[in-house]
C-alpha cells in the first residue's frame, strides 16, 4: 500500500535524524516501533542503520543482505 510506504519512509527519515542528531534514546523507541511492525523496508534499513552508527559492521551486513532479497 502506497500509504504505507509514504508514512514508514517519513518515520524512517525522522528516525535517522535523531539517530545521527545524537538523539539516541528518541531513535531506540523509533526502532522499537519499527521491530513491531516488522517486514518492511524501513525495518531492514533502520536495524541496518543502527548497527552501523554503533559499530556493529558484521550486524549491520547481515540486515542489509535481508533488505536485499525483500
Amino acid at each position: 500500500n502506497m500509504g504505507d510506504l509514504a508514512t514508514y519512509t517519513v518515520f524512517y527519515k525522522g528516525f535517522l535524524c535523531d539517530l545521527f542528531g545524537g538523539h539516541d534514546d528518541i531513535a531506540a523507541n523509533e526502532l522499537d516501533a519499527l521491530n513491531q511492525v516488522g517486514s518492511n523496508a524501513s525495518y531492514y534499513f533502520a536495524n541496518a542503520a543502527w548497527c552501523l552508527y554503533h559499530h556493529k559492521t558484521e550486524d549491520a551486513r547481515g540486515w542489509l543482505t535481508s533488505a536485499t532479497n525483500i
